[in-house]
């Protein structure tokens, strides 16, 4: 239906992330580690990160010591910052609310590695959902900047409007998919 718009991007990416202590400089650095992904089905949080370490010639159960699903971005970073996870991989645009609210994480926490641009995820609705439906919803989400209320509720969790966004954004994505076995894009 439509795309937010995050500081007029419609783009994201995966950060991989250490304690500040560490002396880490990238995944390859993180072998023998515990390493926390998000969840099974997360681009951000899984699929890139077992993108990369498959590149390094490694299954994500060879490479690291260990590896947890902490199921929300939020709680990966709280996973690397509180030293139960020596690295994790988190939406950028999760991270960055977080650091905003919580300025101290950023002491505790450090980005060592940065993915491609990687489309938003859009809003999306079921292929059965009838096209007058569809079409109410997209007008709907597309006019939420242009009422008072409504843009006050999306700057409160850092979206400044939604747009239309063109599916080719995701081609990146599908690819990134493509080339990683389907056991570590699905749960």
């Amino acid at each position: 239906l439509a795309a937010p718009q995050v500081d007029g991007k419609t783009t994201y990416n995966s950060y991989v992330i250490v304690p500040v202590s560490s002396d880490a400089q990238s995944i390859a650095d993180l072998r023998g580690a515990v390493f926390a992904f998000t969840d099974p089905i997360s681009l951000s949080g899984r699929v890139y990160p077992t993108y990369l370490v498959q590149q390094l010639g490694f299954a994500p159960e060879e490479f690291f010591a260990r590896t947890i699903f902490t199921y929300s971005h939020d709680e990966a970073i709280r996973a690397v910052a509180s030293g139960v996870a020596g690295g994790a991989a988190v939406d950028s645009l999760v991270y960055e609310y977080a650091v905003a609210r919580d300025p101290s994480l950023a002491e505790k926490v450090k980005i060592i590695q940065r993915s491609p641009d990687f489309g938003i995820p859009p809003v999306v609705v079921s292929p059965f959902t009838r096209p007058q439906v569809k079409a109410e919803l997209q007008a709907l989400l597309l006019e939420m900047a242009d009422d008072p209320a409504a843009r006050e509720a999306l700057a409160s969790i850092g979206v400044g409007r939604f747009v239309l966004i063109d599916d080719r954004v995701y081609d990146s994505v599908r690819a990134l998919i493509g080339v990683i076995p389907t056991s570590a894009v699905q749960p």
